[in-house]
């Protein structure tokens, strides 16, 4: 299966394009995922209500996860899944 939509992936970029589909499902390209993380998602939930993706079959799910973490700006002490913008304050 894994093939499949991989082949899928490849074949939906148009030919010199940078762009690959990432949810099939939903038509997200990488480029949309990266976006949705620059403006705050954190995670593959919060890609996933931002734009879809990951919330219908699941295949591109660990995809998306490998995505968010590469993409995601490091920040020191951050609990994972929550925003930079809403960390808890340490008193």
């Amino acid at each position: 299966m894994t093939i499949i939509i991989n082949r899928l992936q490849q074949a939906a970029a148009p030919a010199g394009s940078n762009t690959m589909i990432v949810c099939l499902c939903h038509s997200i390209s990488d480029r949309e995922v990266r976006e949705h993380v620059e403006h705050g998602c954190r995670t593959v939930g919060q890609v996933g209500r931002a734009c879809g993706a990951g919330t219908d079959c699941g295949q591109c799910v660990n995809q998306l996860a490998r995505m968010v973490r590469a993409a995601a700006p490091s920040s020191p002490g951050g609990e994972p899944g929550v925003p930079i913008a809403q960390q808890p304050r340490v008193l």
